[in-house]
């Protein structure tokens, strides 16, 4: 009778989802390498970072501040190719993709131009799931913002 509450406290984790922050430095780091696919640079500056995860689809989301040697490490990102498309409605400073996203990536005060950066992490001998990294930059500010979904 024991096994009843923790299976319906699992169950309803699952299927309403769980929210996080990286709260600390060495989270702040950890989410900045999962996302990025390299260890903080000493130009890295401010990272913020949430996540989301909701039955098979989890969302993290970065923001931090670089130098040009950062910013040349995400352009030479493996399998990274300009995005095919215009992503602004889903960039930072809109609630409209994802209302779960955090305050300070939908209230951020977004530039009308980003260089936009799609990473396709995607593992072919997974092929149910799909992972995908997008950033973008604002070269005035070297603002980074990215967000990695990955989902079945």
């Amino acid at each position: 009778m024991r096994i009843l509450p923790i299976l319906i406290l699992g169950l309803s984790i699952i299927l309403a989802g769980c929210w996080g922050k990286a709260g600390d430095e060495s989270s702040r780091n950890e989410a900045f390498e999962e996302v990025m696919g390299f260890a903080v640079s000493p130009d890295v500056k401010g990272i913020e970072s949430s996540w989301v995860f909701m039955k098979d689809t989890y969302a993290r989301w970065l923001c931090f501040s670089c130098g040009e040697e950062t910013l040349a490490r995400i352009r030479n990102l493996k399998a990274t190719k300009p995005a095919r498309y215009s992503h602004l409605s889903e960039s930072p400073g809109s609630s409209e993709r994802n209302p779960n996203a955090p305050s300070w990536w939908t209230g951020a005060v977004a530039p009308n131009e980003f260089e936009e950066i799609e990473v396709d992490r995607t593992d072919p001998s997974k092929s149910i799931e799909t992972d995908i990294v997008r950033i973008w930059i604002d070269g005035r500010t070297r603002k980074v913002y990215a967000e990695r979904n990955r989902w079945h």
